[in-house]
């Protein structure tokens, strides 16, 4: 029986090549600081400066097969300021990450007759030379029909889309989230994670 609740997905992955650039709209290009003030796998609580405005955003556990619970708010840009710089407020052991985000379409994907919006990371500082892609589909009627939207964009991925990266299939891959690279960096990893990140990169 069809799930009555909408459903979204959401997919993410290692970006290769820069033929992807060409595609970017780069005078809608955003800058993004944040920060992660909890990180506790059933709470989430993280500080975001975007585009000059403050944004806090809470994220709880997932319960019962849903969607995890989320609630953001604004808040003025100049708290945003002195929480990302405050260090006893970030969650012990973290980083600050700082990413400039592209959005672009791409026509190898199609859904209902719409081109996909991609969203590309491309992160700074400690965290230089990762470059990451999501595409999200909402509004998903069914388990059914998300399943569907996720077989659509995996059998058409663009040629500068590289490994998925997909937690349930492979739980390395969570050293590529925010939360994890908020307390481990790209640059800090050893040898052996970068070459298995640019091997994938060059399949």
């Amino acid at each position: 029986m069809a799930d009555s609740k909408n459903k979204e997905t959401e997919l993410r992955f290692l970006v290769k090549g820069s033929s992807w650039q060409s595609l970017a709209d780069k005078g809608k290009a955003q800058t993004i600081e944040q920060a992660f003030l909890s990180a506790f796998y059933k709470r989430v609580v993280r500080i975001r400066k975007k585009d000059g405005k403050g944004i806090l955003t809470i994220k709880g556990e997932k319960t019962g097969g849903s969607q995890n619970p989320e609630w953001e708010y604004p808040i003025p840009p100049q708290d945003a300021d002195e929480m990302l710089a405050h260090p006893g407020l970030i969650d012990e052991g973290s980083f600050p990450i700082s990413k400039t985000r592209y959005s672009l379409m791409d026509p190898t994907i199609q859904w209902k007759g719409q081109t996909l919006m991609w969203e590309i990371d491309v992160f700074h500082d400690q965290n230089e030379g990762l470059i990451l892609a999501e595409i999200e589909i909402n509004d998903l009627q069914s388990t059914e029909e998300k399943q569907e939207a996720e077989s659509v964009i995996r059998n058409n991925l663009p040629s500068w889309i590289g490994k998925e990266l997909d937690f349930e299939k492979d739980s390395s891959v969570k050293r590529y989230f925010n939360n994890s690279l908020s307390k481990s960096p790209y640059n800090s990893w050893n040898e052996a994670d970068k070459a298995e990140m640019v091997h994938h990169l060059s399949l």
